[in-house]
């Protein structure tokens, strides 16, 4: 059984976050002394059940594009079995289709590449950006097409 192990709080004000969730259910934040600003927390003693998880400021204002809300990190033991599970049960990617649909290019390049590097296929992603190209509409699907060539072929110096 896979399990989450990690989360993520993207929190628009750190500072006030740590104080709100300190005082609230008394967790402890530890900064991290890595290349960018980030808390772990620790969300009780590793003797009781539970998941400790970690900090970071939002990167970009409420608007739809950035996350803003928690990210779980769930534990498998081989991401190509869970993708190859997910798609035997009836799984999509649901996220890049949503990305697609609203026209969201800045995030459709995180999860394309993300999508490419699970080992979905070029062939796969331009389907997909075709197939809804009839609900979501042209404007959408260009953009999307527009993205796709950025990340799926090289540049050109």
């Amino acid at each position: 059984m896979s399990r989450v192990i990690h989360f993520e709080i993207h929190a628009e004000n750190p500072e006030r976050a740590i104080q709100f969730y300190s005082t609230l259910f008394q967790w402890q934040f530890t900064k991290w002394e890595g290349p960018m600003e980030y808390w772990l927390i620790k969300t009780g003693e590793d003797s009781t059940p539970g998941i400790n998880g970690g900090l970071v400021m939002r990167q970009g204002a409420i608007d739809g594009q950035a996350v803003i809300a928690f990210v779980c990190t769930i534990d498998v033991t081989s991401v190509d079995q869970f993708v190859q599970k997910i798609t035997a049960n009836g799984g999509s990617n649901i996220t890049m289709a949503a990305l697609t649909a609203l026209g969201r290019g800045p995030e459709l390049r995180i999860h394309m590449r993300g999508a490419l590097n699970l080992g979905i296929t070029k062939e796969e992603i331009k389907e997909l950006i075709i197939h809804l190209s009839q609900y979501s509409g042209v404007p959408t699907a260009v953009e999307a097409m527009r993205v796709y060539r950025e990340v799926t072929e090289p540049k050109k110096s």
